[in-house]
């Protein structure tokens, strides 16, 4: 979360003035750079859960091997 934040104010300082006019409209990049922590404690929950599930099927997978077979493969 430092790095992002690092990355932020870093990208706010030398490209956060920028107008960008899409012909439909205009807007500043960087206006107002901020996260609140309700959204940063969404960000990490939803990583915590995603990590579980991705990590779970290999886990079930190497949980019904036998360690002397598990063993035998090198």
């Amino acid at each position: 979360m430092l790095c992002g934040v690092a990355a932020n104010e870093y990208m706010a300082a030398t490209i956060g003035r920028t107008q960008v006019d899409t012909g439909l409209f205009k807007a500043t990049m960087f206006a107002d750079p901020t996260v609140g922590i309700d959204v940063c404690l969404q960000a990490t929950l939803v990583i915590i859960v995603a990590g579980t599930l991705a990590g779970l099927g290999p886990a079930l997978k190497a949980a019904r091997v036998r360690p002397i077979e598990a063993l035998n493969e090198f």
